[in-house]
């Protein structure tokens, strides 16, 4: 038979009789099916209702409950359930997350989360969908996609941009930092230094060192306060105060072979060492007259090496979003973790803290954010060998009151500039304009400080980093003749 004739002798009721009728009949046929099994459905249940006969939903994906749950639920309620998306008949689209090219293709169509049907069954009425809504469409958000929730606008978009709403979990990052991690690892073996101000150094512990032929430690001190200053004190003109003086070297008898004060740099200490005022960087001499119970500990190489990898294969056992800072510091992006396992921030936190005191002998401080920066300002609420979860709610009046040299790349230079500006604190630069920032700092500075001091900060987590440089600093074994 001619194709026109079979087209001619099928009847219009059917589906078949028009161009791409066989979809048509197929539609027909699921939809008559549904209501057959809705009648059935309906008796084998026993209970039954109508809050969603205006409502005829699609899915589209994964989701949870699933389709198959989704299509009971209509059955019971009154709904009406398409296997095939229709624009003229479809009301609503059910789905859990939707790529940006479906977003587009979808704008101004009802696409909402599956809570939508079941918290309105719950509630035994049709909830409005637009507090379920999977995206919305607005116009004084940043353009793209936008998961985090401490976002704030600076530019207005066009009104057909459309971003993702609450679909996925919110970006939640991790800041792992080992404390006082030389001297943790230097003293495990050592529990009679425990609780006691320790600090790491190449001195053996006396605070002194034995004057070598043709040093001059009157002009090392010099050069080193010189440098410290970065040339702002000539050399010779230095204040050599009772504290910071060097002692001379002593006759003894007929011998001259007697020490002056260490000037051996401290690499780690501990929290007791840094209540009595010694700071990593300092000369051990001064250090141990600030803190005559100071004590000494040497370096381990092996062991920092053994302990940093116990940490990185804990931090991998649970995700290999890592980006590695240090060997004892790394950021984490839990944000899959989370969606998969239904776990709490704190939670994960806690697990990884217990898992790295129990196989290192040593103890973490996380600090948790929405991102990188808030993360890491976290830490020092956390610290030591604690957790501290920065909620989104929380950050504003958190932010407002960090000094700013807590921000990233505010050192102390940027520090004395701004402080000539009246400004302490984040809150202080947040009354600073962008281009106000920009013209005393320069564009990519100026923008940095304007983000930073509100706890914006997109940089993600990077796997993999592109080395750029290779520094080494020797500030041992050295001595000046001239």
């Amino acid at each position: 038979m001619k194709q026109g004739g079979w087209r001619k002798r099928a009847s219009e009721r059917d589906g078949w009789g028009t161009w791409g009728g066989y979809m048509s009949a197929k539609v027909q046929k699921l939809e008559d099916q549904f209501c057959s099994e809705a009648a059935i459905q309906h008796q084998k249940d026993g209970t039954s209702s109508s809050i969603f006969s205006e409502v005829a939903i699609y899915v589209n994906g994964f989701t949870d409950p699933s389709a198959d749950e989704l299509r009971r639920l209509m059955m019971l309620h009154g709904g009406q359930y398409h296997v095939y998306y229709s624009r003229s008949k479809t009301t609503h689209i059910i789905a859990t997350n939707l790529p940006n090219a479906k977003i587009k293709e979808l704008k101004g169509e009802k696409v909402v989360r599956p809570e939508w049907i079941t918290e309105s069954i719950k509630a035994g009425c049709l909830l409005s969908y637009i507090p379920y809504q999977l995206y919305t469409k607005q116009s004084s958000i940043q353009k793209g996609l936008c998961f985090n929730t401490i976002c704030k606008p600076e530019d207005p978009i066009p009104d057909n941009a459309f971003i993702l709403s609450s679909t996925k979990h919110p970006s939640c990052i991790m800041h792992v930092d080992m404390d006082c991690f030389f001297v943790s690892v230097g003293i495990r073996e050592k529990p009679d230094l425990k609780g006691k101000p320790v600090a790491v150094t190449s001195n053996r512990g006396s605070g002194k060192t034995l004057l070598r032929p043709g040093a001059n430690p009157q002009l090392e001190w010099q050069y080193y306060q010189n440098k410290l200053l970065k040339g702002k004190a000539e050399t010779g003109k230095l204040d050599l105060s009772t504290e910071h003086k060097l002692e001379s070297p002593q006759v003894n008898g007929n011998e001259f072979d007697i020490s002056v004060s260490s000037m051996a740099e401290i690499a780690s200490c501990s929290y007791e060492a840094r209540q009595a005022g010694i700071k990593n960087g300092m000369f051990f001499g001064q250090a141990k007259r600030l803190c005559p119970d100071l004590q000494a500990v040497s370096y381990d190489f092996q062991s920092y090496k053994a302990v940093a990898q116990t940490m990185y294969e804990i931090l991998a056992s649970y995700t290999h979003n890592i980006e590695a800072v240090s060997c004892d510091e790394a950021l984490v992006d839990i944000t899959e973790i989370l969606a998969e396992t239904g776990l709490s921030p704190e939670e994960i936190a806690n697990a990884i803290r217990t898992e790295i005191k129990n196989k290192t002998k040593c103890s973490a401080s996380i600090g948790i954010g929405s991102n990188i920066l808030l993360a890491r300002m976290a830490t020092r609420s956390a610290k030591p060998d604690g957790q501290y979860h920065l909620k989104p709610e929380e950050v504003d009046d958190f932010i407002r009151s960090q000094l700013i040299i807590h921000l990233p790349g505010v050192g102390r230079t940027m520090e004395s500039k701004l402080s000539a500006l009246g400004i302490k604190t984040c809150g202080d630069l947040q009354c600073i304009t962008m281009s106000k920032l920009q013209q005393e700092f320069g564009p990519k500075t100026g923008q940095m400080l304007f983000r930073f001091c509100r706890g914006l900060d997109d940089r993600p987590v990077q796997r993999e980093k592109e080395r750029k440089s290779v520094s080494a600093e020797i500030n041992y074994g050295i001595r000046f003749t001239q």
